[in-house]
């Protein structure tokens, strides 16, 4: 068969294009089918969506170019989006995952990534171009080279290699979200996972907080509970059936544990059939899957998969920040890389992204909680509901407000405030007396096994809460629900066995522990702290030890020869070490002791040498001993202030906070850097005026593209602008404040106004002098 010269053209174009087109859409589809049990979309919708929207733009994109007239120009637009599908390719199968393993970098820090991300998207269509002649002369054939290579790899995924397609009707039904806060109006019986509530965490907020121990003063907590295996998808089974999980763990054993899941459950002595038999409405909200089974003999909660539009709106979004270069990611002031996982929760009519800054998953429960709480027709009602809690990514406060300059106790305390709304909502309801409420975490924030089980008998009334050390693990929590309901063995129940008064101080775990050597000794003078990052994981004290856990994947020491810990006492200007046996861990345990340091507010670091190179982690909580007690705090509590001096300059460290300044209040110690918008200000302790202005130079950056002005104001009027723009993203502001706006307390308050093209930028300080 032969072409014109126009069908040729066209079949060039549509080559290139189509291409491009494809290794866009195989990506959508691998995307879809990873977490097609996690979306309630039918199969068949979004395949067909994105071939019909492939063909459309690979047609008008082809026609668009044969526009061009025949020559070299068209030869090399041809060929560059040939080499265009190379980049997306590059970008969808490579790029994302490893900005996604960089995660750890700060935001400021980013620039050499996304000046890699830009290299990479540029290397294969500058190739493609310089080389337009071959590339052109055979487009059709490298098309087919290319087409096939990333199907194949996509396809190998979709075939049942590990077993993983046990039926568990995820396809055939989904969670109905309608009637989630639709309560009994008689008995109910509500099991509440904190996800990640450890014990000593739990009891770290619990002690420190006055209202949460009044709102849980009708609790028995069960402070020696274990989870078995500290995992969600093992232990909320658990909790369900009383049965244990003894099978694989493995990444391909998926379909073994489905089976497991599906005889525990559907077993008669199974908490949701026997709740079932007993004229219970059954109800689950998971927060991950392969935790219950949607199983309508089960759950009443269910409904057919359908046209779920809300599901693919989540998709797109989804695959809208996996396909956007990091370097415009940067550009636009957007730091996507946590949103490049993949999904957590499973679908519902409303689906839930446990990353979502606008309403992290909490906030969400919250929400629907408060507005949404009634009495329905029905006398008896079991849910099971989860939060979020603890678990990772830390990124909600106490208020459940999506912030990074949080820690993992003040995003529990936000989730347990969910415990007291619905608490407040059972009483408001009339039905908190006849209600047994159980709130238990599954493992820990480190995924060790020692969480806490609250739980809240019918009738049941205490002045305060009352600590239970009975050994127990989290399987039992089913035998005793049966029992305290009067349909199960009393003998079984929790309650049954002689209670173990608790003590409200954590509990101390051995496994796996490494513990200090010797005492701790001078150091040096100072540390500096410049170069050194946040500790990737969690600590927290017992009477005369300091436990600190690591659980993450960013270490950058795995094989040291070396660990120390370093205090240094902000006060009187030393520092103390203390060495620990063994190399840093991503997954570890450690213990100090602090009985031995003096009195003061210390710096926490952790020094981890490898073949004669250390890094630093510093602890983004002070450490306060006062006459032999120790306490852990997130700020400084009576920190020394001073006005600033003329002629002296401020360089901000992680934790070490200048007297002079009153940071932000969305700040947190560990900030090298204030990140400030029209919004926010910092205080500035200024010296006598004796006559003369002061003079105030602060260099400062901007964190994306911005065309304008950065205006500095002190007390609310303009002191001193520069301007900023896409060539020069920094700048240095000269304010001078005379002497008639010296404020009566000597307290300057310091804040930006942004003018131009900003939409959303933030500009970053880092120090500043007066003169």
């Amino acid at each position: 068969m032969t072409f014109s010269s126009a069908q040729l053209r066209f079949l060039k174009a549509f080559s290139a294009t189509g291409t491009l087109a494809l290794c866009v859409m195989l990506s959508y589809w691998e995307l879809y089918w990873g977490n097609r049990f996690e979306l309630a979309i039918p199969l068949w919708l979004a395949p067909l969506l994105a071939l019909s929207a492939g063909g459309a733009v690979t047609a008008a994109l082809a026609g668009a170019i044969c526009l061009i007239a025949p020559g070299r120009i068209f030869r090399v637009v041809v060929s560059g989006i040939w080499g265009l599908s190379i980049s997306v390719w590059l970008q969808l199968s490579f790029l994302n995952r490893f900005c996604t393993y960089c995660d750890g970098t700060s935001f400021t820090d980013v620039w050499p990534l996304a000046i890699f991300s830009l290299v990479v998207w540029l290397i294969a269509p500058l190739c493609a171009m310089y080389f337009s002649r071959t590339v052109f002369r055979n487009v059709g054939k490298l098309a087919l080279v290319l087409i096939f290579s990333q199907a194949t790899a996509v396809l190998l995924q979709w075939l049942p290699w590990g077993g993983d397609s046990e039926d568990v009707k995820y396809r055939e039904y989904t969670i109905a979200v309608n009637e989630k806060f639709t309560f009994a109006s008689d008995c109910n019986v509500i099991l509440l996972v904190v996800d990640a509530m450890g014990e000593a965490m739990f009891k770290r907020v619990y002690d420190a907080d006055a209202d949460l121990r009044k709102s849980l003063s009708d609790f028995t907590i069960f402070d020696r509970m274990t989870s078995t295996i500290p995992e969600t998808r093992f232990a909320v089974p658990s909790m369900l059936s009383g049965k244990i999980y003894f099978g694989s763990r493995e990444v391909g054993a998926e379909a073994a544990h489905s089976r497991w899941l599906q005889k525990v459950l559907k077993s008669p002595d199974s908490l949701l059939n026997k709740l079932g038999a007993a004229g219970y409405r059954r109800e689950a909200y998971p927060y991950a899957l392969q935790t219950v089974i949607y199983d309508p003999e089960l759950l009443d909660n269910l409904k057919p998969v359908g046209t779920n539009w809300s599901a693919l709106t989540l998709l797109n979004e989804h695959f809208r920040e996996k396909i956007c270069p990091m370097f415009f990611s940067v550009l636009i002031g957007r730091d996507n890389r946590g949103a490049l996982r993949t999904f957590m929760t499973p679908g519902e009519e409303d689906p839930l992204n446990t990353l979502d800054r606008r309403k992290p998953f909490d906030r969400r429960f919250r929400d629907l909680l408060k507005a949404s709480a009634r009495k329905g027709a029905f006398a008896k009602g079991f849910k099971y509901l989860h939060l979020h809690g603890a678990h990772m990514p830390i990124v909600t406060d106490e208020a459940l407000n999506y912030t990074l300059n949080t820690s993992v106790s003040r995003q529990l305390r936000g989730a347990l405030g969910n415990v007291e709304l619905l608490i407040a909502q059972l009483r408001k309801l009339g039905i908190y007396d006849r209600a047994l409420v159980i709130v238990t975490g599954d493992h820990t924030d480190d995924y060790s096994s020692e969480v806490v089980t609250l739980i809240k008998r019918p009738g049941e009334h205490h002045d305060k809460a009352v600590f239970n050390s009975t050994p127990a693990d989290v399987s039992e929590i089913s035998a005793t629900v049966l029992a305290e309901i009067g349909i199960g063995n009393p003998a079984a129940s929790l309650f049954a066995r002689p209670s173990v008064p608790g003590p409200s101080l954590p509990r101390r775990s051995n496994v796996g522990l490494r513990e200090s050597q010797g005492q701790w000794r001078r150091g040096g003078d100072r540390i500096d702290f410049d170069s050194a990052v946040t500790f990737p994981g969690s600590c927290h004290l017992d009477e005369h030890h300091l436990w600190f856990n690591t659980f993450t994947s960013d270490l950058t020491v795995r094989n040291g020869t070396g660990l120390t810990l370093i205090a240094m006492a902000i006060s009187h200007n030393c520092s103390y070490v203390i060495r620990i046996p063994g190399k840093l861990a991503t997954t570890g345990k450690y213990s100090v002791p602090v009985r031995d340091l003096p009195d003061g507010v210390y710096v926490l670091a952790l020094d981890a040498e490898q073949n004669g190179v250390h890094s630093q982690y510093f602890f983004d909580e002070y450490l306060t001993i006062q006459s032999g007690v120790s306490k852990l705090s997130e700020t400084y509590v009576n920190r020394p202030l001073r006005p600033m001096r003329r002629g002296e300059q401020i360089v901000l460290s992680p934790m070490l906070i200048p007297p002079c300044l009153i940071p932000p209040a969305a700040s947190h110690p560990e900030n090298t850097v204030y990140r400030l918008d029209d919004k926010d200000s910092f205080g500035l302790l200024l010296p006598p005026p004796e006559g003369k202005a002061f003079s105030l130079t602060i260099p400062f950056r901007t964190s994306g593209l911005v065309n304008g002005r950065v205006i500095c104001l002190a007390g609310g009027i303009a002191v001193g602008e520069a301007l900023v723009s896409a060539e020069n993203l920094s700048g240095q502001i000269h304010a001078v404040i005379p002497p008639e706006q010296y404020p009566r307390d000597g307290r300057m308050e310091i804040s930006f106004a942004l003018k131009g093209e900003w939409k959303g930028r933030k500009i970053l300080i880092s120090k500043l002098s007066l003169q």
